[in-house]
């Protein structure tokens, strides 16, 4: 399906003269912003005040007594602001990259809500993670912007991030707080995996053709060769099935059958336990 214009002979095609919305009770726009490329968005004063905690951004008691308020924002960048105000779908009009950053960094600047989780604008934001580098963009997009939720969410694919290549460009984009969150996720991530793996499997008390000897030969030893492996490629993104590929060799090393079955029930609390370890800042 090709994408929706956002306008149509300099009008836009879903704020037009007549439109009238749910957003403002079924009432005609009362007011018109003009984009810098000559788009007019026929609006409601009432909800866009609503959305905005700062007078959408002073202009309209700056341009008070004019019908006609000009900004600097182009039209995709003013279209995907307008939506997230009125709580329409922007998806329709599948903006690039580009478009959406510009048109969350106008939500910045208008003071327009962050979008909310269960928003198409949220939704469509945190897609572009799957981008190359899309994953770093929406993070400092989010950071830069305070929209906290969008940032802990886009969190959770940076933990592949090596910490050492971030830039002080990006850097200063995330800013100093979101910068400290991801390290902190990141260093809680590995300890927290260390501290998981380092405890050994609990094993039956020693009775003939299994005895401590033979325990400490076939699994305890071997267990902590393995942990150690482990420990030494810990980092936040460490997979469980590269756990189960360092740990449950152990399992099948003794021939005892309780042993082999104690030391994979410790494997799965393992994994379990990791999983639940929490992802995001």
């Amino acid at each position: 399906m090709a994408p929706q214009p956002v306008a149509t002979n300099g009008v836009s095609t879903a704020f037009g003269p007549l439109a009238r919305l749910a957003a403002a009770n079924g009432q005609f726009p009362d007011i018109a912003l003009v984009s810098s490329d000559s788009v007019r968005f026929h609006v409601h004063t009432s909800v866009l005040r609503s959305a905005s905690s700062n007078d959408f951004g002073g202009l309209f008691h700056a341009q008070a007594n004019s019908h006609n308020i000009h900004i600097d924002e182009a039209a995709p960048a003013l279209n995907i602001m307008l939506h997230s105000a009125y709580g329409l779908d922007i998806v329709p009009y599948t903006p690039n990259w580009s478009m959406l950053e510009e048109g969350t960094e106008a939500m910045r600047r208008y003071a327009i809500r962050p979008p909310t989780p269960t928003d198409p604008l949220f939704t469509l934001l945190l897609s572009q993670v799957h981008r190359p580098g899309g994953a770093q963009a929406v993070y400092a997009l989010a950071a830069q912007c305070e929209f906290d939720a969008l940032a802990v969410a886009a969190s959770e694919h940076l933990l592949s991030l090596d910490l050492s290549s971030i830039t002080d460009e990006w850097a200063t984009q995330c800013g100093p707080v979101y910068i400290k969150r991801l390290f902190f996720l990141h260093l809680g991530r590995t300890e927290a995996l260390k501290r998981i793996v380092s405890a050994s499997p609990t094993l039956h008390v020693p009775w003939p053709g299994c005895s401590r000897d033979e325990q400490q030969q076939n699994i305890l030893r071997p267990w902590s060769f393995a942990v150690a492996q482990l420990i030494a490629e810990a980092r936040p993104d460490v997979p469980n099935s590269l756990i189960e590929t360092r740990l449950s060799p152990v399992a099948y090393r003794s021939t005892c059958v309780e042993c082999s079955e104690l030391v994979a029930a410790h494997i799965r609390a393992i994994t379990q336990e990791w999983s639940n370890v929490k992802h995001t800042i």
